[in-house]
């Protein structure tokens, strides 16, 4: 097993991009954007920033139609959609053309029709659609057609699909596949049956996670792979009549590969610990997520 994964720090001084609050972030080849969220004067935002993360610079692209905050954002056919973070239905998405680099004059209506459309939701890409994730509905948008599409009416139930709501574990998509870490396992979404299954294979990784305090960051589609990343969180120690010391935090990240293999029963997927190294980072330091781009 190889351990090569570590934490370098940015130095260039150009690199300056500030994380604001309840903004929406994506990875786009070697780029990150950096899209709304909220401004110095706590008023949502339609800017949008960007880094080159092949020379640490950052440069400004065009703002949004519509200001937003905790908006989401997904990449297909080579454009941006953002949706969500404003209770207007008739400006809840937006779409940003990359390679003429402007965003569409026609705005995206939400998935009801109607400003009511405020509720949590999570938003990902399965093939050639996008798909509108809540507690009690599930809608699809295809941008050939124009329109959302609620589930159930295309015959497509997705039961239990809502599981990514939950906010104590984390997910992605990798290969037309939802995974999801959830209490030290990792499960992808079987939509054939509409069941989350268990990723075979991973027994030591679970034991390793499960005799520690730790806190899960973020899944990420890691060029095929799936890379876990967790912050492994140690006690303060106190002592008495001085403050406590705040002791160092390891950063862990382990390098999964996926294999599918079709049983008597099924869809079967089980994974292979490529890589598992960490970094330690001081006790003050929070990471927040993190992003797989390409170099």
């Amino acid at each position: 097993m190889k351990t090569e994964l570590r934490l370098v720090p940015v130095k260039d001084s150009s690199f300056q991009l500030r994380a604001r609050s309840k903004e929406a972030n994506l990875a786009v080849g070697s780029e990150i954007y950096q899209i709304g969220g909220i401004n110095k004067k706590g008023k949502r935002s339609r800017s949008v920033c960007v880094l080159d993360c092949l020379s640490h610079t950052q440069r400004r692209a065009p703002r949004m139609r519509v200001a937003r905050e905790c908006a989401k954002a997904c990449l297909l056919d080579g454009s941006i959609y953002v949706m969500g973070g404003t209770r207007k239905c008739e400006s809840w998405g937006e779409v940003f053309d990359l390679k003429s680099q402007t965003w569409k004059k026609e705005l995206l209506p939400s998935p009801t029709g109607d400003d009511e459309f405020d509720c949590k939701f999570e938003l990902l890409v399965l093939g050639a659609k996008i798909y509108v994730i809540t507690e009690h509905n599930k809608y699809a948008y295809d941008p050939k057609q124009g329109r959302w599409l609620l589930l159930l009416e295309m015959g497509l139930g997705f039961a239990g699909i809502e599981w990514i709501l939950e906010t104590c574990g984390v997910w992605c998509v990798l290969d037309n596949l939802v995974f999801k870490e959830f209490s030290d396992d990792l499960f992808w979404y079987d939509v054939s049956c509409g069941k989350w299954v268990i990723v075979e294979g991973l027994e030591d990784l679970c034991n390793t996670k499960v005799c520690c305090c730790y806190r899960m960051i973020q899944l990420v589609n890691y060029g095929g792979k799936l890379v876990i990343v967790w912050l492994v969180t140690p006690q303060p120690v106190f002592r008495r009549n001085k403050p406590p010391v705040i002791r160092e935090e390891k950063t862990c990240f382990a390098v999964i590969r996926l294999e599918r293999r079709l049983t008597s029963s099924g869809l079967a997927i089980s994974g292979e610990i490529e890589r598992l190294s960490f970094s330690l980072v001081h006790g003050s330091y929070n990471p927040l997520t993190c992003l797989s781009v390409s170099l």
